[in-house]
């Protein structure tokens, strides 16, 4: 069985540019990534461009394609919602996630124009929500910002951190309301 901190399986839902940025950082750590489009153009797109610049992940990792949120998120133990910022669809969507995710997988998505515990309330796994933010900074590199409602567990926290750390980028928590926890560094030698 595989550790509740360690992921094996990432979904990721969208496979635009954010979509596959997260896809060949899980690659290059060594997750089975399953990259759901509902695009055909947009997924093999993705298919081909990810297979030309992850060309030595570690063995066990590999790309599954779905073109549905509920093929996409079935099997996942973290989901990672990477779709257009639009608060209906992001409904929809964890209206799904709630339907069709294993139990106990944390879900995650980029929203900003609703809250995480807006979404969280709408599931029967509020302490599995949470939000990401991809920042990129030159001397900082990749800084992944785990944004917690009000009852978003610390097990879904550290399985947020975790990932950032598998794929060597920098955490940080911050609380929906703005303050922010202690940021992390990936420790990517041990």
């Amino acid at each position: 069985m595989t550790n509740r901190l360690e992921p094996g399986t990432v979904a990721i839902l969208g496979a635009d540019a954010l979509g596959r940025r997260f896809a060949a950082a899980a690659l290059r750590a060594g997750y089975v990534v399953i990259l759901e489009d509902f695009r055909a153009e947009v997924i093999e797109s993705a298919d081909a461009e990810l297979s030309r610049s992850v060309t030595a992940a570690p063995s066990g990792a590999r790309l599954i394609l779905e073109r549905t949120v509920e093929d996409a998120c079935r099997e996942a133990e973290l989901v990672i919602d990477t779709t257009v910022d639009d608060s209906e669809l992001k409904l929809e969507i964890f209206t799904l996630l709630d339907k069709f995710a294993r139990p106990g997988a944390v879900c995650a998505t980029i929203a900003a124009s609703i809250a995480i515990a807006e979404l969280a309330a709408i599931t029967y796994r509020p302490e599995l929500c949470v939000g990401l933010r991809l920042e990129s900074g030159a001397a900082a590199g990749e800084i992944l910002t785990i944004v917690r409602a009000r009852q978003t567990s610390e097990e879904a926290v550290r399985a947020c951190a975790e990932f950032a750390r598998r794929v060597e980028w920098r955490s940080r928590v911050e609380i929906e309301d703005g303050t922010s926890d202690a940021e992390t560094a990936a420790d990517a030698g041990a």
